[in-house]
Parts: C-alpha cells; sequence; structure tokens
C-alpha cells in the first residue's frame, strides 16, 4: 500500500501536493525547549570564541540541552531530537552539542541518527558540506516528510531548502534542483520562489565551472580541533571543565613515557657491574666496621 502511494505522488501535480500538505499539517510532537542564554556570559579571546575555555553557564547550556534530550525523545530520536533543541542555541554551546550527535551517532546504523549528523555537518560551514550531503544521501530515503513534520527545527520545507543549498555550493545543480523541487511541495500555493530559483540553478549548470579546491586555514582546524576535544570530554565526564586546557596538560604528564627496545647484552653487563658494585660497597662497609670496632677495644 505505500509503495502505491509513493507511485501516486510521482503523479501528482505540485499544487495539488501543497493544498493536501496544508490541509493535514498539525503543530509538531516535539518543540525545542526555551533556553536562557546569556551572551555576555560567553568567554572569548582576541579571535572570538575560546573553545578552551567554558563559563559556568556556557557548561550549564550544554548540560541543560543534553539531558532535556535524554528525559524528552525516545532512544531511537535521540540524535534529531539533540539536533532539534541544539538548533535554538546560540554562541560557544551549539558548536558543542552538533558536535556531539557527530562523535556519537556517525556510525550508527538508525538512518535517522544518520541524518542527524548531516544536519551536524551542515551547521559547521563550507568545509564540512561534502560530509554533510553524504550522509544526507546515506539517510534521505528512510527520512520522510511526516516525520520531520514531528520537529519543529527541521521541518521539511526547511530540510529540503537546505540541502539545496548546499548541493548549490558543491556545484551539484541536478541534485540541487531536485530538493527544491521537494522543497516547493511543502510551501504555500503560488509561491514563486521556487519556479524562479529552479530557473537559476538550471542556468547556472548549463555554466558550471570546477569548484574550486579548499584548504581550512590553520586557525579554523585549532578551532575545530578545540570543538571536538571539548565534546570528547564533555561525552567521557558529563560536564565541562573551566579550562581543558589544564585537563590536556595534566593528560600529557600522566601518559607513561615512550620505552626504547632493550639490548639484552648492555643490559647483563650493567646488571653485572651493579651487582659487583654492590658487593664491593658491602666489602667497603664490612671493613670499616672491623676498624671502627677494633680501635673502640683499643
Amino acid at each position: 500500500m505505500k509503495i502505491i502511494t509513493q507511485l501516486m505522488n510521482l503523479f501528482k501535480l505540485d499544487s495539488t501536493i501543497q493544498m493536501e500538505y496544508a490541509e493535514k499539517k498539525q503543530a509538531p510532537i516535539y518543540m525545542p525547549n526555551d533556553y536562557e542564554q546569556d551572551d555576555s556570559q560567553s568567554i572569548t579571546d582576541d579571535s572570538g570564541y575560546d573553545l578552551t575555555r567554558f563559563s559556568e553557564h556556557e557548561a550549564y547550556i550544554i548540560k541543560h540541552v543534553w539531558d532535556v534530550v535524554h528525559e524528552k525523545y525516545p532512544s531511537e530520536y535521540f540524535a534529531l531530537g539533540l539536533a532539534n533543541e541544539s538548533y535554538c542555541i546560540k554562541y560557544k554551546p551549539r558548536y558543542v552539542l552538533y558536535e556531539l550527535i557527530i562523535l556519537q551517532f556517525s556510525d550508527s546504523d538508525n538512518p535517522v541518527d544518520l541524518f542527524a549528523v548531516s544536519l551536524a555537518y551542515a551547521s559547521k560551514g563550507a568545509f564540512y558540506r561534502k560530509q554533510a550531503l553524504d550522509y544526507f544521501e546515506r539517510s534521505e530515503a528512510s527520512i520522510s516528510p511526516d516525520l520531520l513534520d514531528e520537529f519543529l527545527s527541521y521541518m521539511p520545507l526547511y530540510v529540503y531548502n537546505l540541502f539545496s543549498e548546499l548541493y548549490e555550493k558543491e556545484h551539484l545543480y541536478d541534485s540541487a534542483i531536485r530538493c527544491t523541487r521537494l522543497a516547493k511541495r511543502f510551501s504555500k500555493p503560488g509561491n514563486s520562489f521556487f519556479d524562479d530559483r529552479i530557473s537559476m540553478l538550471k542556468i547556472k549548470s548549463q555554466n558550471a565551472s570546477p569548484l574550486r579546491s579548499r584548504k581550512m586555514p590553520e586557525k579554523q582546524q585549532i578551532f575545530e580541533a578545540n570543538v571536538t576535544a571539548a565534546a570528547n570530554f564533555f561525552l567521557k565526564n558529563n560536564f565541562l571543565p573551566p579550562d581543558m586546557r589544564k585537563y590536556a596538560s595534566s593528560a600529557a604528564r600522566s601518559k607513561k613515557p615512550y620505552r626504547t627496545s632493550v639490548n639484552l647484552k648492555q643490559y647483563a653487563v650493567m646488571c653485572n657491574a651493579y651487582l659487583e658494585h654492590q658487593d664491593e660497597m658491602e666489602r667497603h662497609n664490612s671493613a670499616n666496621t672491623n676498624a671502627s670496632h677494633d680501635s673502640y677495644l683499643d
């Protein structure tokens, strides 16, 4: 029955689908909580956000969102629930929360988890677009519009428009057009934006140029490494410390020293020398003790 419905939808006019969607549309089941966020309590450095240090407020927001998701969402929707709640988060906690999705669910067998990972990568900007699209393509077939309608932050219109833009920026215009057509189905009837966008994408595809190679600047590499370190620390400890650098330096000092291979002959010579030295010291001490005893008797 589901397959028949899908086949019938292929032959429906967009306007028909738009009207049907508008008629059945209901409020999403999962609405993000309202979190009190104060940017004045965000620790920064000269270059912007400092992901090696966290104020009590920043650490609290991350922990609070994490706990809300555990209490609010069923386990199969935990990753998407975390994305749903994180979308409303600003400043540094947002980076860490989306990174938690990537670290914990990238290897999941659940397509909903993989879709959440695609959203997390999409939030990270240009250098992560390919990962976002890869995870989207791996999960898209299992992500229905009805499922997306349950999550306020990622409803169908927004999702398909988002990935249309990502495909466009990667010069994958056919996929961008496909996603734009899907997005149109969930817009209001009579909205010319999507038809205009499709026309624009077709023109771009005819004059497409190779995508320029790009390398992440060292500064951003450090930033991303700090984001990952903070998220990893949170996953292991369920909190974030005021200064990540102290924990990093402490961990470095606690590492066992690197041990080189041992030359057995040299080791044997050293042991024998040590034993001979010990024997010599014992004889020396014994001689001194006897001499002292004799002088005492005299």
